[in-house]
């Protein structure tokens, strides 16, 4: 009996796997102390001689995919990008990007109000921690930056929302203005202003990551214009040229730390360029994965289904008590670090998610009452 075969559909979650499992390797990526066996390392060399040219290789990809994931998320949500009037850009932004920032700056602030008070005491004490972490969250620099003169701090994994509220209306105004190939040159410029912008201080509230963030939309909106992950079509030589960037974003992602946060770009637009491609290959391929339907993959679905929810909860977290927690606790434990790590990751894991259903099933229940 002939087994039909899996094809990539549009569908309206189509993208949910994929993103459960950004959700969970952000998680991952930010637990502290996880790659602490890399500064036991003074050369490849000897990183090969103990672990192996197999854990090297695996490594590298590993690595490379982590570097992927915020241009990942950009491309998806350029993928169902609507153009429409600046004033409606703007209205939508507000809603869906701009009100969830300024939630997760009050909520950073109480949480941390309350967790700084039960762990160390101090009313005082902690009042200044909280505004603190307020300020950090109203300024929104992605990377620890000095503004006259004083250090601040970066406002962790939120300038992801910043950036693309900033994208969107580039975005926006590009498509209202261009199209064809003046898109494509005008989104290649707006790349190219980000990475200038970043060559020096980080801006306030992730505006040069925005422009970055715009080429990125751009080349999901095209993906899905052109149908490149529903119906590829037979291409020549296709598969040397994605064997090409493959090959190249492994060498390129193994001599840097591609970071759209910390406008690190070794190659400049070239690494911006290069990952964007790259970055549509990795969508592509977990999108086969679509046809997996068990109990795990539908419940990384449901992560996705709600990655909005767990992303602005692992930002709380991320910048508040989830910190101080796993500094203390990594710091005191004198155990095989890789149980550590995993443990670590394992509780605030399970408390992130935790709190996104809680209130996506409060929030649904408000709803139904309001019908």
């Amino acid at each position: 009996m002939k087994t039909k075969k899996f094809e990539i559909k549009n569908t309206l979650g189509m993208f949910d796997l994929l993103k459960g499992i950004i959700m969970i390797a952000v998680m991952l990526y930010h637990t502290y102390g996880l790659f602490d066996f890399m500064a036991v390392y003074n050369s490849v060399y000897d990183l090969v001689r103990d672990r192996g040219v197999l854990f090297l290789i695996i490594f590298l990809l590993l690595k490379v995919f982590m570097q992927a994931i915020m241009p990942v998320l950009f491309i998806i949500s350029g993928y169902g990008f609507r153009k429409t009037s600046l004033k409606k850009c703007l209205n939508k932004q507000f809603k869906i990007l701009l009100v969830p920032y300024l939630t997760i700056c009050v909520m950073a602030f109480v949480v941390n109000l309350i967790g700084f008070y039960v762990l160390y005491g101090g009313i005082r004490a902690s009042i200044k921690s909280s505004i603190q972490v307020l300020i950090i969250f109203l300024l929104g620099f992605p990377k620890e930056s000095a503004l006259f003169g004083i250090t601040i701090d970066s406002n962790g994994v939120g300038w992801f929302l910043l950036a693309l509220m900033f994208g969107n209306i580039i975005f926006n105004q590009l498509l209202n203005h261009f199209e064809g190939k003046k898109l494509l040159y005008s989104s290649v410029i707006s790349a190219c202003i980000g990475w200038l912008l970043g060559l020096g201080n980080a801006l306030p509230w992730s505006i040069s990551q925005g422009f970055v963030a715009a080429f990125f939309l751009y080349i999901g909106y095209t993906a899905k214009k052109k149908k490149l992950l529903t119906s590829p079509e037979s291409i020549k030589n296709r598969n040397k040229v994605v064997g090409l960037i493959i090959f190249a974003t492994t060498i390129v992602g193994a001599i840097e730390n591609f970071n759209i946060a910390d406008s690190s770009y070794i190659f400049g637009p070239l690494s911006i360029f290069l990952y964007g491609l790259y970055s549509l290959l990795v969508i592509y391929f977990f999108l086969c994965f679509n046809c997996l339907k068990g109990t795990i993959s539908m419940f990384v679905r449901k992560v996705g289904r709600l990655s909005l929810y767990v992303y602005c909860a692992h930002t709380i977290e991320f910048k508040t008590i989830g910190s101080y927690l796993q500094y203390g606790f990594a710091n005191s434990w004198r155990g095989n670090q890789f149980v550590r790590s995993m443990i670590i990751f394992g509780v605030r894991a399970v408390v992130v998610l935790s709190t996104a259903f809680l209130y996506a099933h409060i929030k649904t229940l408000i709803v139904r009452r309001e019908k």
